[in-house]
């Protein structure tokens, strides 16, 4: 599977894909000075990072101008009826849910370890059938022969 391209047409592809680089690099030059036309080395950024700063930072300067938080809005809330409790203490409910650093790694691991578990059962399962598939094959040939 070779391709038929005349080496006039790759080089025409090669010099014009180098000019298009030098354009973008010029243009990173023009903005960001003389490190521009070195290539960026990011790939993207740190999602999670970014988001526990961001998140800690609103929570901070909320304490500190002891304010509180924009809640998140919701629509129209219609009153909820009292579920029966089984015992007969009454479960009070302050309004807020604390998730600790420390709960959010106990959840990832306990899914890892589901996720784990999960392929462990398939895996055996598919060798299980193998095996079953094998012995089918082989009381087949067997019965064949006689």
């Amino acid at each position: 599977m070779s391709l038929n391209i005349p080496d006039d047409e790759i080089k025409r592809r090669a010099i014009q894909e180098i000019f298009e680089e030098t354009k973008r690099a010029s243009i990173r030059a023009d903005i960001g000075g003389s490190l521009g036309w070195a290539k960026p080395n990011h790939r993207g950024f740190n999602k999670r990072f970014l988001n526990n700063t961001v998140v800690s930072v609103v929570s901070n300067n909320c304490r500190l101008d002891k304010i509180k938080p924009l809640e998140k809005s919701t629509v129209e809330e219609k009153p909820l009826q009292p579920l029966p409790f089984r015992n007969k203490e009454e479960k009070k409910f302050t309004g807020k849910i604390k998730v600790s650093n420390k709960s959010r790694f106990q959840a990832y691991l306990g899914a890892r370890k589901r996720e784990k578990e999960k392929e462990e059962r398939e895996r055996v399962e598919r060798a299980e059938r193998e095996e079953e598939e094998e012995r089918k094959a082989e009381k087949e040939v067997v019965t064949g022969k006689n």
